[in-house]
Parts: structure tokens; C-alpha cells; sequence
């Protein structure tokens, strides 16, 4: 399996870890009204370019709600739904920019490298 399968399958997963999670604690929410929320609020063009503090806010907040869980027992869902829109984020990331920026920066490597057609 290629990498950029298996990092969809993750973040897909992520999403749905997340969304469940959101559902379970919140029992008037469904699961599609989660994934509708998110959608409603995402913005592409605020999004650009922000991949390494998306993964580091990510895991910062996986960590947080870790730890409100182990300590509390309860469940925040306004951070899960915050963690879907990170997680849903990453996956159009990978999806629309990725492919943008591998091809972009195989361009300046063939520059560097004396090939001078940049089509």
C-alpha cells in the first residue's frame, strides 16, 4: 500500500474516531449533523500552508482531551468538534494542496539540478 493511501486511511479514521466520539457524549448530535457542521464553518481559502501547526494542534489537542478524559471522565465536545475540524482540514490538505506542493518542490529540484525545463 502507498503512503499517501495509508495517510488517507488515517486521517479518514481520525475523522470518524472523532465524530463517534463527539456522538457518544453528545446524544442530540448525529453524526452526519457533526460532519455538517464542519463543513458549514470550513473556509479553503484561510487554509493554506498551515500543515505543520495543523499536525502540531492536532496532537496537542489529542493530548489535552487525553488528559480531561483520564482526569474528569468528561467529554468536551466542543474541543472533539474542534479536533474534527483540524482532522477534516488535514485531509483536504492532503487531497487538494499536497499533490501542488510535491510537484512544485520536484520543479525546484530539477532547476537546482541544471534541468532547466520547468514544465
Amino acid at each position: 500500500m502507498d503512503d499517501d493511501k495509508k495517510r488517507n486511511q488515517s486521517i479518514v479514521r481520525l475523522i470518524d474516531l472523532s465524530i463517534t466520539t463527539i456522538c457518544l457524549c453528545d446524544a442530540e448530535k448525529t453524526y452526519e449533523m457533526v460532519l455538517q457542521e464542519s463543513r458549514a464553518k470550513y473556509k479553503p481559502y484561510t487554509d493554506k500552508n498551515k500543515l505543520r501547526k495543523r499536525l502540531t494542534a492536532i496532537g496537542t489537542l489529542g493530548e489535552e482531551l487525553w488528559h480531561e478524559f483520564q482526569t474528569t471522565g468528561v467529554c468536551n465536545v466542543e474541543k472533539w468538534m474542534e479536533m474534527v475540524d483540524l482532522e477534516i482540514r488535514l485531509k483536504i490538505y492532503f487531497a487538494l494542496e499536497y499533490p501542488k506542493e510535491m510537484e512544485r518542490l520536484e520543479k525546484l529540484k530539477r532547476m537546482k539540478e541544471g534541468d532547466c525545463d520547468l514544465s
